[in-house]
Order: structure tokens, then C-alpha cells, then sequence
């Protein structure tokens, strides 16, 4: 990924959850008092980014569940920025993550060229996959016939993918094992690459089953260039401005 400049502010469990109240005070949608007992960052193809579980008030009383969108999140998080005289530009890239139970706020300035692979083990595919994406800003493609490939790719350090888009069933290792093993080498950079999916499966189980397995988004065959950049983006986690989303 090219870009001019990064900037990354850390906000621990405490302070991201101020953000939240900050911002939904101000909305008018109070937060209940008490701590949450889970909150979770997450990708989502409408935009959803973080969900509050908070515990009953009394025994046997209704747990109460708050989604926020990401904008609203990104928003809340950027006024908390100002609040504490944080510089931020004003066209930027922006993307929220998980970090030690709290959020990493990331501003990333500049043009954004994202490095892809694509884990796929029909050659056809893989070139259909590169012409789906012929618009997107892209300044490098490597390609995977399958997961143990791919993650051979991954180790050996010449590789450093901004997000992966792999198919489900492969050869030798299907896109959901694969994402298991990524995942669980934690002390890898390339653990947390984001990883879209594409398969013909409709069975929202079955994507469940995906998702769970540590895959960002799953996205179903056959899909549109435009869809599948929009699905690149969500799945990087990114809410960017007008300039980054021409190729849309």
C-alpha cells in the first residue's frame, strides 16, 4: 500500500467507550451507565462496525444490544480527537480496528494503491478476478493457486498483501483452512491481513461458518467489478472520501 502519510491513535477500553457515549449523548441516544460486558469491532457489508452488549440491571432482567455504524463510530473517535487537540486532516482515509480490547484509529493520507493477492486454483478465475478489478487503485497483484501456497507466499517475507481474496474449495487446501492457519500465527504481521472470500455457497450458515473461521467478509459468485472493489474496501475495513471511491 502506498500512501503519503500514516497516523494512528490508540484508544484504550476506557476511552473508546467515552467516545461512544460522547457521540450518542450528543445524538441523543444515552448509553446505559454500567460497563458492557462485550464489546466488538467488526466488519460488516452495511457498514455496521461495533456492537455493545450490556448486562441486565437486575437478575433475570433483558440484556440490551447497541449496534453503531462505522461512520458514526469513525465520527465519534474523530471528535474525540479534537477534543484532545489531535491534528486531523480533513480528506483522509479512515479505518478503526481492534486493539487490546479497545480501538486503533487509523488516518491515512494520500493515494491509496492496495497490494492484492488472489488465492484461487483455476487460472480462468484468477483472470476474471483481475479484470473485476481492472478499475480499482491497485499497485500489485500476486497470485495463489491455493491456501498452502499462499501461505508459503506469506512466509517468506516477500509478500506483504494489503487484503487476500480467496475462493472456498481449492486443491490441497480450501479458503477456510486456510484462513484458520493465518490466523492462528499470531506473531505474523500477515495474522491480521484482511481476507474476503468469494464463493458460490448462498448458505448463510455456511458464511457464518466462514466468518467464524477468521475470514472479514464473505462475498458470493458471481459478482460485479464494482461490488467486488466495494467489497475490498469494506473488507479492509476502510471508510474513505470521495477521491478514493472514483474507480466506484
Amino acid at each position: 500500500m502506498i500512501v503519503h502519510e500514516r497516523r494512528i491513535v490508540i484508544f484504550p477500553p476506557a476511552d473508546f467507550l467515552d467516545a461512544l457515549r460522547r457521540h450518542c449523548s450528543r445524538l441523543g441516544r444515552r448509553l446505559p451507565c454500567r460497563a458492557p460486558d462485550e464489546m466488538r469491532i467488526h466488519p460488516d457489508p452495511e457498514g455496521l462496525a461495533v456492537t455493545l452488549r450490556f448486562p441486565p440491571i437486575f437478575s433475570g432482567g433483558p440484556t440490551r444490544v447497541v449496534d453503531l455504524p462505522r461512520e458514526e463510530v469513525l465520527d465519534a473517535l474523530a471528535q474525540s480527537c479534537h477534543r484532545q487537540h489531535v491534528p486531523l486532516p480533513a480528506k483522509s482515509l479512515k479505518r478503526i480496528a481492534p486493539y487490546r480490547g479497545g480501538a486503533a484509529f487509523m488516518i491515512e493520507m494520500g493515494e491509496k494503491h492496495l497490494h492484492i493477492m488472489i488465492v484461487e486454483n483455476h487460472d480462468m478465475m484468477r483472470n476474471l478476478i483481475k479484470k473485476l478489478l481492472a478499475k480499482a487503485p491497485i499497485s500489485r497483484i500476486t497470485e495463489a493457486t491455493n491456501g498452502l501456497n499462499a501461505l508459503e507466499l506469506l512466509k517468506s517475507g516477500d509478500v506483504e498483501p494489503d487484503v487476500i481474496i480467496s475462493d472456498l474449495f481449492m486443491d490441497h487446501m480450501n479458503g477456510d483452512d486456510f484462513v484458520r492457519v493465518l490466523r492462528a500465527d499470531v506473531a505474523s504481521h500477515s495474522s491480521r491481513t484482511p481476507v474476503l472470500i468469494l464463493t458460490a455457497e448462498k448458505s448463510p450458515a455456511m458464511h457464518e461458518a466462514i466468518l467464524m473461521a477468521g475470514a472479514s467478509m464473505v462475498a458470493t459468485k458471481p459478482i460485479t467489478g464494482t461490488d467486488l472493489i466495494k467489497c475490498l474496501f469494506t473488507a479492509c475495513g476502510y471508510v474513505a472520501d470521495e477521491q478514493y471511491h472514483r474507480a466506484l
